[in-house]
């Protein structure tokens, strides 16, 4: 579900910095609409999924801005019904 998340994100006008991406990470989660759940929030939960992501290739950068990447981002889409 982060992948989800993070691709929705990065997606928007707003910039897909990691710095930026952890700082807005809580709000998305407290603010949202309840559509979307990772079944709970801590920061090492969201530490580890970065650096996961980031080392295995799944977040890189695409021009000045971080994405989702490949088969990553391939089902980010698919669990929002648009690939």
């Amino acid at each position: 579900m982060y992948d989800v998340v993070f691709h929705l994100y990065a997606s928007s006008p707003r910039t897909g910095e990691p710095v930026r991406f952890r700082e807005d990470w809580g709000e998305l989660l407290a603010f949202g609409d309840g559509q979307i759940s990772t079944g709970g929030y801590a920061p090492s939960f969201l530490d580890t999924w970065w650096k996961t992501r980031v080392r295995t290739g799944g977040i890189d950068r695409v021009g000045v801005r971080l994405a989702l990447t490949g088969s990553v981002r391939q089902a980010a889409l698919e669990a929002l019904g648009l690939a």
